[in-house]
């Protein structure tokens, strides 16, 4: 596996993981339907954060995306891996890459929003929970994490 920046090129393969990567955890066809537009990702987004893209030989099997939005603390807004390579590091690769490239551009803290079923994987390498946001499923939140780097 190697990781290389994304381009605005890669947008469509990018929103095609992440619309099947949020599927893979059961969600209600109509809500996948609700979310697509929060699902798509653009080249106008790719030029604007930090993004790369995990490749298993030419094929793009996963990416993350980091938004620098204050000098000292950046959100991870994206961390989406193909359904059939999750459970093979691919989503830790990218998240040590992720990371590493906040530390080397002077970022303190790393913080997100998790989706609820990837809670644990966050928890794994480090992130606390340090709060909650409601999400677009009425009466559903997703935990707010960081961690100090």
């Amino acid at each position: 596996m190697t990781i290389r920046p994304a381009s605005p090129a890669d947008a469509a393969r990018l929103t095609l993981i992440t619309r099947r990567s949020k599927a893979h955890w059961g969600y209600d066809p109509a809500q996948l339907k609700a979310w697509e537009e929060e699902l798509t990702i653009r080249a106008e987004y790719l030029q604007q954060s930090i993004a790369s893209v995990a490749l298993v030989g030419d094929l793009v099997v996963g990416y993350y995306s980091l938004d620098p939005l204050e000098v000292e603390r950046y959100k991870l807004e994206n961390l989406f891996v193909l359904p059939e390579y999750i459970g093979q590091g691919v989503g830790k690769a990218l998240l040590k890459h992720a990371l590493d490239t906040a530390r080397q551009r002077q970022c303190r803290v790393v913080w997100l929003e998790s989706d609820p079923h990837a809670t644990d994987f966050y928890l794994h390498q480090g992130f606390r929970i340090v709060g909650q946001k409601p999400s677009s499923i009425p009466g559903r939140y997703l935990p707010v994490m960081e961690l100090a780097l």
